[in-house]
């Protein structure tokens, strides 16, 4: 069986995430009548173009069965080992997008329009803290939960607690720290919390252009510079978090070396 519709005849070149759009078909596939199993459903997808991570293939083709992608090779050979086609045209296949800095859970951004824009997988950086969570057709979330802080300092002093109760204090974008025992703590229930990644702020504010000198709506910009976690915070932070979790990020001016 060939499949041709008309909104992929496009004149203009059409980039097509490939995980995002097999997840599509995986559930076009669950709703036919005619298979018995999920798992016996076939597809090739044939572009002009063929993106695998590391090559770019000419008129080739990407062969699925099930929700998974088991082949790339030559369009003329893959067509021969399944009888379902859908022939792209004009249009590069390539893997889904991996986000890694942004706000999508702190901003309510639904993960179903980020994966209409062909990001399959999101590092949330500063947020709720949530376990990891999504994969097999939805959006895949690995969350830092809030952004460890200076007392007063960023990003709390511009975007408040955004409405979590003061008593959720890793339910919203920042959690302030005045002690290296503090610190310590928060980077101990943030890993067991579900974080995949300890992010600390460094930004002291005043960086022209920069977004979060501009106004929010959360009222008036503090004046600058910000408060910044002293050296030693820093670095118990960073031992920690790297005795129990192998990454760790920071948010800074260039100025700063993070």
């Amino acid at each position: 069986m060939e499949i041709k519709t008309d909104q992929f005849k496009i004149t203009t070149q059409l980039t097509i995430l490939a995980l995002a759009f097999t997840f599509s078909l995986n559930g076009f596939a669950q709703g036919d009548s005619t298979t018995a199993s999920a798992g016996n459903h076939c597809y090739v997808l044939s572009a002009q173009r063929v993106f695998d991570g590391f090559e770019l293939h000419e008129n080739a083709a990407v062969l699925v069965k099930g929700n998974q992608i088991v082949q790339v090779g030559d369009a003329s050979h893959l067509k021969g080992l399944c009888s379902r086609k859908i022939k792209l045209g004009d249009a590069t296949i390539l893997p889904g997008f991996i986000e890694t800095h942004a706000h999508i859970t702190f901003q309510n951004i639904p993960g179903d329009k980020v994966l209409q824009h062909g990001i399959t997988t999101v590092r949330d950086t500063g947020g709720p803290l949530l376990k990891p969570m999504g994969g097999n057709g939805s959006l895949r979330i690995l969350s830092a939960g809030p952004i460890i802080q200076a007392v007063d300092g960023y990003p709390l002093n511009i975007f408040g607690h955004h409405g979590t109760p003061a008593h959720d204090k890793y339910g919203t974008i920042g959690v302030a720290v005045a002690t290296i025992e503090e610190a310590e703590k928060i980077v101990t229930d943030l890993v067991a919390g579900g974080s995949t990644v300890i992010k600390i702020s460094l930004e002291p504010g005043g960086e022209a252009g920069a977004p979060w000198m501009s106004n929010h709506g959360h009222g008036e910009i503090p004046q600058t510079p910000w408060p910044l976690l002293s050296l030693d915070i820093i670095k118990a932070i960073v031992t920690k978090a790297t005795r129990i979790e192998p990454e760790s990020s920071c948010a800074c001016r260039r100025k700063y070396r993070c």
